[in-house]
């Protein structure tokens, strides 16, 4: 049986926060109010079957602070970061991460993106993230320490991964920022290693 990918609605707020606040550790945690206003900001959101799994990623103008959104904001002029892809636990291995993740990918480049972004932890380690995100062409531009996660409990160290679309391979000069001249040159360097994608 297929499963469907779908637009949230108002009744499934409460059971999304619950998918979210299970695996807080891997992403971070939400309120009510936050993940309203999260997926008010968002480009995307989608569920799969009765939230089995959920997806939200935004674009470079959505109000929303978070370290590594803005990392990738001072860095590329546009872009879709993937805030959070949630699987619950009795739907792991039914491809539904794989589902999400082609569904974004062609819902972006029909907006007109050609980046998607997002960070996966180090330590703590994920390391099936780590190679769902290989396996689906995104590469490491960067890495960070956050000092708080999981509303503060859990130091972490992540990657901050980039996927290029490859129908325009050469695009990194007109997307990236340089906006002030003690990051030009790291950028550059970060252009430099997107193209190989």
């Amino acid at each position: 049986m297929t499963t469907v990918l779908r637009s949230p609605d108002v009744d499934d707020i409460a059971a999304m926060l619950a998918l979210n606040n299970d695996f807080a550790v891997e992403t971070s945690a939400l309120n009510m109010a936050s993940l309203r206003q999260l997926i008010a900001s968002s480009f995307y959101v989608r569920l799969a079957g009765q939230t089995d799994a959920l997806c939200i990623a935004l674009d470079q103008d959505a109000q929303y602070e978070n370290v590594n959104f803005d990392w990738f904001r001072r860095r590329y002029r546009r872009f879709i970061y993937i805030d959070r892809v949630v699987v619950a636990a009795h739907a792991r291995g039914q491809g539904l991460a794989r589902k999400m993740y082609s569904d974004l990918k062609l819902a972006s480049q029909n907006a007109g993106h050609s980046v998607l972004c997002c960070e996966v932890n180090v330590d703590p380690p994920n390391l099936a993230s780590d190679r769902f995100h290989e396996a689906f062409g995104f590469t490491e531009v960067g890495s960070a320490l956050l000092a708080e996660r999981a509303n503060g409990q859990i130091p972490c160290i992540v990657h901050l991964i980039l996927r290029r679309a490859p129908a325009n391979p050469w695009r990194d000069a007109s997307e990236c920022n340089f906006g002030d001249a003690q990051d030009a040159k790291r950028s550059e360097t970060l252009c430099r290693l997107t193209r190989r994608l």
